[in-house]
């Protein structure tokens, strides 16, 4: 009797565990009526209709932001802005940084102030807001929630759950390059079928790829592209 008992309650845990991760995703509040820079409203509720969004939350204090902003500019550059959205608040007005904005962003993605930090208040950004970068679904649910993109895990992340979410809606494309999954042995694929570019400038089929990588002698080189060349070593 005691370990039926036992066991119906392991049951009901794991059910009830269950039943709050996939049945509980927090919605996403852009608080962008009146609070947050109404000029930008239209181009925030635009980049929240996208099927996922990225939504970061800068610091004006940060000092390594101008390295941020040039990893975020490969981020954006990298995959299909039609389908992926990008939603970037800095906490203050700052000339500066918003001068080093624009070396890296011409005319997209847009930086907003969340002034009086309105967004932050209703998502409930706390503490370092360099340890918020939030992933969202199609219903603008939180569907992950990493840091900042300068450290390689979180950039890693942040494309896998993007190119697995594209891939569960039905998509075949929307993130160029390799894709590296944070699971045992760091799996690294691709959306797009990539093309292989011998040492000699010649592009190769998979048969003559994997010929050439069992002789021995050359790497792949990746970038945040489908083209992989093989290198010399």
């Amino acid at each position: 009797m005691m370990n039926n008992r036992f066991l119906l309650l392991i049951f009901v845990f794991i059910s009830l565990r269950s039943y709050s991760q996939t049945s509980t995703l927090k919605e996403y509040s852009p608080a962008i009526y009146l609070e947050v820079n109404p000029d930008l409203e239209e181009y925030i509720k635009g980049e929240l209709e996208k099927p996922f969004k990225v939504v970061r939350f800068l610091s004006a204090e940060n000092p390594r932001i101008n390295f941020e902003l040039k990893v975020w500019k490969s981020m954006v550059s990298s995959v299909d802005t039609d389908l992926i959205g990008f939603v970037f608040y800095l906490d203050q007005e700052s000339k500066k940084i918003e001068e080093e904005w624009g070396q890296y962003f011409s005319e997209y993605p847009r930086l907003s102030i969340d002034h009086k930090g309105a967004v932050k208040s209703k998502n409930q950004v706390l503490g370092n807001l360099n340890s918020y970068t939030l992933l969202l679904d199609h219903k603008n649910r939180i569907i992950k929630s990493t840091g900042s993109p300068i450290v390689p895990e979180n950039f890693d992340l942040i494309r896998s759950v993007l190119g697995h979410e594209l891939k569960n809606m039905g998509y075949e494309r929307g993130i160029s390059g390799p894709i590296t999954d944070s699971t045992k042995g760091n799996p690294t694929w691709f959306m797009n079928e990539p093309v292989y570019i011998d040492p000699s400038g010649k592009i190769i089929g998979e048969d003559e790829l994997k010929r050439i990588l069992e002789n021995g002698g050359v790497y792949l080189e990746y970038t945040l592209s489908d083209t992989v060349r093989l290198r010399k070593h």
